[in-house]
């Protein structure tokens, strides 16, 4: 190690100290304790970028977990909308369906049905479309008094609850007239 010792002799007295100049580290002093600044601050950056990283992966997988509840509950409720639909549209005393031409929504805010629907403070919707099956003429004895019904499954949104979001692809069924 290498120090540089300043010898003062004023007034006759020989004393030694060491000088501030350390020629073996500018960055930093091996005989202190601690850590310089930009040591911490590097330390910090690497533990911000590790921190980032994982909050995003968290994150992404929180989304993940929502996307997959929801798909779940159209699994689950789309079966149950089709049957529902179906009963609410067929006219017993025809033996036919009534034809939804636009889409309409169910269950609607006055329906009974709309606590059947609800899961986990979650409220899901369907939007379906009922019409008679297009019949090529060669094909119309095969094909008559067939209704297509097609449901989309959608849940309110969390930031608007007048705008639906879609949550599952639309589902065709097939329906005969009695």
């Amino acid at each position: 190690m290498l120090q540089r010792r300043v010898r003062s002799t004023a007034c006759g007295v020989r004393s030694e100290r060491r000088s501030p100049f350390n020629p073996q580290s500018a960055i930093r002093n091996p005989q202190s304790g601690g850590f310089t600044l930009v040591e911490v601050l590097a330390a910090l950056a690497v533990l911000i970028i590790g921190m980032s990283a994982i909050l995003g992966v968290l994150y992404a997988a929180y989304q993940n977990s929502h996307t997959a509840a929801d798909r779940d509950a159209a699994g689950i409720l789309i079966p149950a909308a089709i049957r529902d639909i179906a009963q609410q549209q067929y006219v017993y005393a025809t033996g036919t369906y009534t034809e939804v031409a636009t889409p309409a929504l169910f269950p609607d805010a006055s329906s009974p049905l709309l606590s059947k629907y609800q899961q986990a403070g979650v409220l899901y919707r369907m939007r379906y479309r009922l019409e008679a099956h297009a019949v090529l003429p060669e094909y119309k004895a095969d094909y008559e008094g067939l209704c297509v019904l097609t449901v989309v499954c959608y849940r309110d949104s969390k930031k608007d609850a007048s705008e639906l979001v879609q949550i599952a692809d639309p589902v065709t069924v097939y329906l005969r007239k009695r």
